[in-house]
C-alpha cells in the first residue's frame, strides 16, 4: 500500500492521503463513520462510501473530542483510483459491494486483473465465468458497483460547491442519479425539496 501523507492548508485545513485500515463504526442512515487510517489517525465524519483497503484523499481538521481524544474531522474526501491489483482487491472486497468479500475479490481480480473495474462497470455478466459466481450474482455485483459509483459521483459533485457531505447524501436520496441534472437545470429547486439546504452565494 502507498505511504500516507499529510499536507497543511490555509485556516488549519489539512489534507491526508491514506489507506483506510479499519472501519470501527458506521451509521447506515446518516453515513457517519469512524475509521482508522493507515497512519493510525482516527478519522470521523460522513463517509458513506469509504471501504477498508481503499486509498483516499481526505480534507478536514484535527479536533479534541472530550471522550475519545484527538480525531480528524472529515469535511470532504475523494477516492484515489486503484492503480494496481492489490488495491483493486482491497477496494472491491472492502464491504461496499454486496456479495463481494476478500475471497471473491481475489478471484475476480485474478481473472480480470487491472480491467476489473471496467468489467464491473460495463460487462459484469463476464463475472459468471468465475467459479462460484452465477449469472444472477454477476448482475447483482454489477448493479451494486454501478450504484456505489453513481452515489459517489453525485455526492462528490455537490461537495465541490461547499455543500456538506450530510446534505449531499440527502440530495442523492431525494433525486438519485438525476441529482446533478436537476441541480444544473435549476439549483434553487433543491431549496424547495431538501430541508435545511443553503446554496452557496455566486
Amino acid at each position: 500500500m502507498s505511504q500516507w501523507h499529510i499536507f497543511l492548508w490555509y485556516n488549519s485545513i489539512v489534507e491526508i492521503v491514506s489507506v483506510v485500515s479499519v472501519i470501527t463504526f458506521r451509521n447506515e442512515d446518516s453515513g457517519y463513520t469512524v475509521v482508522r487510517l493507515g497512519s493510525g489517525i482516527i478519522a470521523v465524519g460522513s463517509m458513506p462510501f469509504v471501504a477498508v483497503g481503499g486509498e483516499y484523499r481526505f480534507f478536514g481538521r484535527f479536533i479534541n473530542h472530550a471522550k475519545h481524544g484527538e480525531q480528524f474531522e472529515i469535511a470532504k474526501y475523494e477516492l484515489l483510483p486503484p492503480d494496481n491489483e492489490e488495491k483493486i482487491i482491497a477496494f472491491i472486497g472492502g464491504g461496499l459491494i454486496f456479495g463481494v468479500g476478500p475471497a471473491t475479490a481475489k478471484k475476480i481480480v485474478r481473472k480480470f486483473g487491472r480491467e476489473t473495474l471496467n468489467i464491473l462497470a460495463s460487462t459484469p455478466e463476464k463475472l459468471a465465468s468465475i467459479s462460484g459466481i452465477s449469472k444472477e450474482k454477476a448482475v447483482r455485483i454489477g448493479q451494486g458497483y454501478s450504484e456505489i459509483q453513481g452515489m459517489q459521483e453525485v455526492v462528490m459533485y455537490f461537495c465541490k460547491f461547499e455543500i456538506s457531505l450530510n446534505m449531499a447524501i440527502k440530495i442523492y436520496k431525494q433525486y438519485g442519479a438525476t441529482a446533478v441534472a436537476v441541480a444544473s437545470k435549476n439549483p434553487y429547486s433543491l431549496i424547495e425539496t431538501i430541508d435545511g439546504i443553503i446554496l452557496p452565494s455566486t
